[in-house]
């Protein structure tokens, strides 16, 4: 995001709040695998549907594991965040303040 003077702001915050959601989401699909229904009994299409059924139990838990793969990835990058500014500031003599 741009910031004053053309240079860029993070709203802390605001990432904690897009954590909260992706892990929030994690969490919702993760609990899905262990809701799968079995396979209805489809007659001659029943093996198919069972395997339908398990692919879309194996994408939801791979979801799952992105989403918290980048609420983790975020969470890190806004510590790094903060640290950058703090010595970026220090170097330029407290200019802008620390965070």
């Amino acid at each position: 995001m741009s910031g004053p003077g053309g240079g860029y702001h993070v709203d802390p915050a605001g990432l904690d709040h897009l954590i909260r959601e992706l892990r929030g989401g994690a969490d919702s699909f993760n609990g899905l695998a262990s809701l799968a229904p079995a396979a209805p009994d489809c007659g001659a299409s029943t093996e198919l549907v069972a395997k339908a059924i398990a692919k879309l139990v194996g994408a939801s838990a791979a979801l799952g594991g992105v989403l918290t793969d980048t609420a983790n990835k975020i969470h890190q990058a806004n510590g790094s965040y903060g640290d950058v500014e703090n010595v970026a500031s220090q170097s330029l003599g407290g200019l802008h303040g620390p965070i």
